[in-house]
Parts: structure tokens; C-alpha cells; sequence
């Protein structure tokens, strides 16, 4: 989901200095952060959208039905 760099920035669960770091990095670059902000929305809209979301819901189901031979 998350393309480090991309479309946001990944650090180590519990890692309280990496995430301070990855912030302060953000603090001072508008270019980096309108970059990843747009990369984000348009995963969001892309991946998540109602159509995305309700094809793969359906997909899922088929499968679980072939699976148990009701389809």
C-alpha cells in the first residue's frame, strides 16, 4: 500500500527517532510533500474506490463459494 517515498514514508514499528526524522524531513520539503500527498490520493482513489472495492468483494465470495462447491 504505502511505496516508501512514494506515497508516504515506512519506519520501524516503535522506532520513535525514525519517525521524528522521517517528520522533520517532511518539515522543510513542500515539493516532497505535495508529491507523496498526490501519490496517496490518487492510490486511495484508486485502489479503494467503491467500484475497486465491490469487484473484489464479489471476486472474493465467488471463490469462497467454488471453494465449497455452491457455485
Amino acid at each position: 500500500m504505502i511505496d516508501d517515498g512514494v506515497n508516504g514514508l515506512l519506519v520501524s514499528a516503535h522506532a520513535d527517532h525514525a519517525l521524528a526524522a522521517a517528520l522533520l524531513r517532511l518539515v522543510d520539503a513542500l515539493d516532497e510533500r505535495r508529491r507523496m500527498g498526490e501519490a496517496g490520493l490518487w492510490t486511495t482513489q484508486t485502489r479503494f474506490s467503491v467500484d475497486t472495492m465491490a469487484s473484489e468483494m464479489a471476486t472474493f465470495y465467488r471463490s469462497s463459494l467454488s471453494e465449497r462447491g455452491a457455485a
